[in-house]
């Protein structure tokens, strides 16, 4: 029987690496965030969002500060995680600390290396992802980006991997970015932390947030579905029909 390797933290969450890059960088190119911004946050800058109460938060001038904040567990945690630990029936009912039960086992749904690794990602494409959004403002939306030996295709330049070298020493990844990974776990390891200190409040406020999104109000998403097919369907009344006077000729 073939024996499988036992891969490290990091190593099981590179595999799913060009996946998840393929999906941030469509998302970031094809919606609205970065036409209305034509900018793409900074990774201290998405934690310093992360800090801030909700008080804070429904401050006016926070506005972009808010939607950054319910992006990164609405939209970039589903894009880096497996899907099963964090689809809309879970996240938008249980915190990213519980666990559930998979393989008859209790998993955390978002682990500290989980997390950390979507904040090394980030770093280390940023700068790439802002280059496919300008190529597309230049280009226009449907534009093939550049590849190979194209002119341009610099672009694809990351700031630790490389795609294309998987097999050598690092997976393709530079020996810089995994001592990078070990300071992110430990400082998502802090914040959760200190977050249980205050009753967990970081992530029952993105809870609440997400919920509020989407209008989710049962416990269970069966609850939520049952209350939406009970709501009764609007009617629709027919525009009454002019008559018409009969005159001698119609008699």
């Amino acid at each position: 029987m073939c024996k499988i390797p036992k891969l490290s933290p990091f190593k099981l969450l590179t595999i799913n690496f060009n996946f998840a890059d393929a999906t941030i960088s469509g998302y970031f190119t094809q919606t609205d965030w970065w036409k209305r911004h034509k900018a793409l946050p900074k990774r201290e800058e998405i934690w310093d969002v992360l800090q801030l109460s909700e008080s804070e938060l429904e401050k006016p001038e926070k506005s972009v500060e808010k939607q950054l904040f319910l992006w990164y567990y609405d939209q970039w945690l589903p894009a880096i995680l497996p899907r099963e630990f964090w689809k809309e029936d879970i996240r938008y009912y249980k915190l990213l600390t519980d666990t559930i039960e998979i393989a008859g086992k209790q998993k955390v749904l978002v682990t500290v290396s989980s997390e950390a690794f979507g904040l090394l990602m980030w770093e280390n494409c940023r700068e790439k992802w802002i280059n496919f959004c300008d190529f597309k403002d230049k280009n226009g939306e449907k534009a093939p980006l550049p590849i190979g030996k194209e002119e341009g295709a610099e672009l694809h330049l990351a700031k630790w991997s490389d795609g294309s070298a998987g097999q050598v020493k690092y997976g393709g990844w530079k020996e810089e970015a995994y001592v990078r990974f070990e300071a992110l776990k430990k400082e998502v390891k802090e914040w959760r932390n200190q977050d249980a200190l205050s009753g967990k409040s970081g992530q029952k406020l993105a809870f609440k947030l997400m919920r509020a999104a989407h209008n989710r109000k049962g416990k269970t998403p069966l609850e939520d579905k049952k209350k939406t097919s009970r709501k009764p369907k609007k009617t629709v009344q027919a525009a009454p029909t002019k008559r018409r006077k009969l005159t001698v000729e119609d008699e």
